[in-house]
């Protein structure tokens, strides 16, 4: 009997129900998105891997060098059969509006051993003739298709720093979409021809095998020193361990919508109960239990949260699919380069997203559970002791919220704190401050009553009554748009701090005038770039080359630095002398880390690095500790003259161009351009710090969306919540009409009243706002990406902040305003 109760409430109120889903669907939509997206964009890179590496177990592979075709020779002589050369480049095709185009040049003979033969479909040619004919190569279906290129076409491929003559003698189409979207742009030679074309005669990119653990044992004992074996998926979990921040990060978000979401479930609940007391009060009278009112209460929020849990996974799936472009994009920035083949669902995303659902559904609705059981018959039948008390519960409320904070204020201090639990003190911080609403809103109310009765009269008294008379309604509302509001002002001030103080890194770091640097696989020397100097209008060269070499047993980007008499304070040293510093770095056998680099390794000033050299470990000493912004991941620098003491690497990545005084920048451009060819990028200063923000802002894309959605729906927390004094005050509001309240004055009221919340909202979300900042600067950036950021705080922010509050809680009252505006006072006298 009960529960056909509960089904017989529930559709007799369509839209009370539909606010109460909308919360859990909306919540559990987000973090499923963001699982399911960030989830898609790791799998879709694993399984690529997996599939260029086929059964191979192991990978050989170099630093820039690569490994030398002797190498690969000697482990064939040993009578090693399951190993296969690869050489991997990028190529442009000028005559295709420089479209790029990943080379990969492969030995059909030995890739079945090592790889496993692939169901390839060739269309238009043989692919043995790959072998016969020099200077040719398929190109995969999907990209034959957008350049317009058919078999038998010529083309032109730049790269290796020259230009080549392809002739396409067939298209290649992959059987699946994973396996399409991994040799997406790729354009397949054999790979002597790949060898030639790439400028990398004598060298491969890595060696695929596939050894037992005894032979990878025996390998590795003789490999010359610079060579690496590692796991055939060592990039996969390479990139799982670069991106667990940023996945992290995102899953916050995902799980701070959701609990914004776990407001408006309470407050549906809270809004149930109150609206059914005379029946509540009727079916204890009857003889029902505090249990059975119980189980109704949490059995209509199971309902409630089973309809939006499936409606939220359907609508998880579809923001995924939104979603995944900026995840994989923002991968690509920061990390390695990730291409997704689409969505790959998985059960536990799924089982994440239900269980979530289902603890917040049940969490939210015990409260009102618990007060709905705990009343007594008749008083159950009164609405003014359901709102009595929860004014009195207002005192309970306040050490509870002090608690929460002082908790996470705690575990914020500890200094060995971990970034998930930064997070979850941070969350503890956001619930207390919630907690703490209700009661603000009192006062504030109390506060303004004054003010709004001057500039409204009678109407404006009224209205900032309203809202603190049906506080078990209005308060949890207001709650959750200050959350929300918080989470937009908190976010959009942490962004702003980074970029002040990304854009002044920038500022110090990029010194020269122009930039300089090869593209399409050009070779470019020590020597190469001393010529520049001899140019007109040119002052002075500083170059720089990053590779990766293993340091301390790990792998390690090294920046290898000539520095020019201006570039020498790009470095802003924050551990240890700067002048000292500088003077060890470009005198001794001493290196310099980056911040990121110090944090995640937990070295400092005075440790020492052990390197792998061409010669062998070498140990350098950590002179100081730099900031740096472009590498999470962190990165060791080191002048030019220690890197020549240890590698036999002579190559420059890019130049710094010093102009001389009085030297015009477009003159200078132009002659660089004319010397150096088409080969080489010439940027300016400018450029390159603009492009860099470009990249900042486009990290940020997945933030915006998510922040957009929690604002959403605290904006149907609000509707919900005076959908529902609308409905409470029908009575009320129809003996004021017939003591003279005309239409347009109770829109007046219903419309100050959503002022009032709105105000109040966002003004209680700028310290919210404020603390949320200055916790995800001050201490989830350097856990999460190991860089300290400057705290700067715009007012506009926090202006915006406030407007967004008081507009969404306008627009969200428009309605039912204009409703009861319209109610006749006969129909409200005449009750339910």
């Amino acid at each position: 009997m009960l529960t056909r109760l509960i089904v017989k409430e529930l559709l007799r109120h369509p839209w009370q129900f539909a606010f109460s889903v909308v919360g859990i669907v909306l919540g559990v939509a987000v973090v499923t998105a963001v699982d399911l997206a960030a989830g898609s964009a790791l799998s879709s890179f694993e399984a690529t891997a997996e599939l260029l590496s086929g059964k191979a177990t192991h990978s050989l592979s170099g630093g820039r060098e690569g490994v030398p075709d002797a190498v690969y020779v000697a482990l064939r002589k040993q009578g090693l059969r399951s190993i296969a050369p690869v050489v991997e480049g990028q190529g442009r095709v000028p005559d295709h509006q420089d479209a790029r185009l990943n080379i990969l040049g492969v030995d059909p003979f030995a890739d079945g051993g090592a790889r496993g033969a692939a169901a390839v479909t060739v269309e238009g040619g043989n692919s043995g003739r790959l072998l016969t004919e020099a200077g040719s190569a398929l190109l995969s279906a999907d990209a034959a298709h957008d350049l317009g290129i058919v078999p038998g076409s010529r083309i032109t491929v730049a790269a290796g720093g020259r230009e080549h003559r392809i002739t396409v003698i067939g298209v290649f189409d992959p059987p699946g979409s994973l396996a399409r979207a991994a040799f997406q742009d790729t354009l397949v030679m054999d790979i002597a021809t790949a060898q030639e074309v790439l400028d990398s005669v004598g060298r491969l990119s890595r060696v695929d095998l596939v050894l037992s653990a005894e032979q990878a044992a025996r390998v590795q004992q003789q490999l010359p020193a610079g060579l690496r074996l590692g796991a055939a998926n060592e990039r996969s979990g390479e990139l799982a361990q670069l991106t667990a921040s940023f996945r992290l990060n995102l899953q916050a978000l995902g799980l701070l919508a959701l609990l914004v979401g776990a407001f408006l479930v309470y407050n549906a609940m809270v809004f149930s109960v109150v609206r059914r007391r005379e029946l509540l009060g009727l079916l204890r009278a009857l003889g029902v239990t505090r249990r059975e009112v119980f189980g109704l209460v949490i059995g209509e929020a199971l309902a409630v949260g089973t309809v939006g849990l499936l409606a939220g996974l359907a609508l998880g799936t579809v923001l995924a699919g939104v979603l995944i472009g900026p995840v994989t994009r923002t991968m690509s920035d920061l990390y390695l380069s990730v291409s997704a083949a689409g969505l790959f669902p998985t059960p536990g995303v799924f089982l994440k997203g239900v269980v979530l659902g289902l603890i917040v559904t049940v969490a939210a609705a015990l409260l009102p559970a618990w007060e709905a059981a705990a009343v007594a018959p008749r008083a159950a039948m009164s609405r003014s002791v359901v709102e009595g008390r929860r004014r009195r519960g207002l005192l309970w409320g306040i050490p509870l919220a002090l608690a929460l904070l002082a908790v996470g204020g705690a575990l914020l201090a500890y200094s060995g704190l971990s970034l998930f639990g930064a997070f979850a003190a941070l969350f503890l911080i956001l619930i207390g401050m919630a907690v703490l609403t209700p009661p603000a809103l009192v006062l504030f109310l109390a506060a303004a009553r004054r003010l709004v009765g001057v500039l409204a009269g009678s109407v404006g008294r009224m209205a900032a009554r309203g809202p603190a008379l049906s506080l078990s309604r209005t308060g949890v509302a207001v709650a959750a748009l200050a959350v929300a509001v918080a989470a937009t002002v908190g976010i959009a001030v942490m962004i702003d701090s980074f970029r002040i103080t990304l854009s002044e890194w920038l500022s110090q770091t990029l010194r020269a005038d122009v930039y300089v640097s090869p593209r399409d696989g050009a070779t470019w020397t020590v020597a190469d770039t001393a010529r520049l100097s001899g140019l007109a209008g040119v002052a002075a060269v500083s170059t720089g080359r990053r590779v990766r070499v293993m340091a301390d047993g790990h792998p390690t980007t090294l920046f290898v630095l000539h520095s020019a008499p201006r570039s020498r304070d790009g470095f802003r040293i924050i551990q240890g002398d700067p002048e000292s510093a500088r003077a060890a770095f470009a005198g001794e056998q001493a290196v310099l880390v980056s911040e990121p680099y110090a944090r995640r390794h937990q070295v400092g000033v005075g440790d020492t690095l052990m390197l792998t050299t061409d010669g062998g470990d070498t140990a350098y000493r950590i002179a100081g500790v730099y900031t740096d912004y472009g590498s999470d991941q962190g990165v060791v620098a080191m002048s030019r003259a220690n890197y020549q003491q240890g590698w036999r690497d002579l190559g420059v990545d890019t130049a710094g161009i010093y102009l001389a005084p009085g030297a015009d920048l477009r003159e200078v451009q132009a002659t660089l351009r004319r010397v150096l060819g088409e080969h080489f990028r010439v940027r300016a200063n400018g450029d390159i710090q603009a492009a860099a923000m470009e990249v900042f802002e486009r990290t940020f894309s997945v933030t915006q969306v998510l922040r957009a959605l929690a604002v959403l729906i605290a904006f149907v927390g609000i509707a919900s919540a005076l959908a529902a004094i609308q409905l409470e005050r029908r009575r009320e509001l129809a003996v004021l009409r017939c003591l003279g309240l005309t239409p347009v004055q109770v829109g007046q009221m219903v419309t100050l009243e959503c002022a009032l919340m709105g105000l109040a909202a966002g003004l209680m979300a700028v310290p919210m706002g404020l603390v949320l900042a200055l916790v995800l600067t001050e201490v989830i950036n350097p856990l999460a990406f190991g860089w300290s950021l400057a705290f700067h705080v715009d007012p506009r922010w926090l202006l915006q902040g406030v407007a967004l509050a008081l507009v969404a809680a306008l627009v969200a009252g428009a309605y039912p305003a204009w409703r009861m505006a319209r109610a006749g006072p006969v129909a409200g006298l005449r009750g339910d």
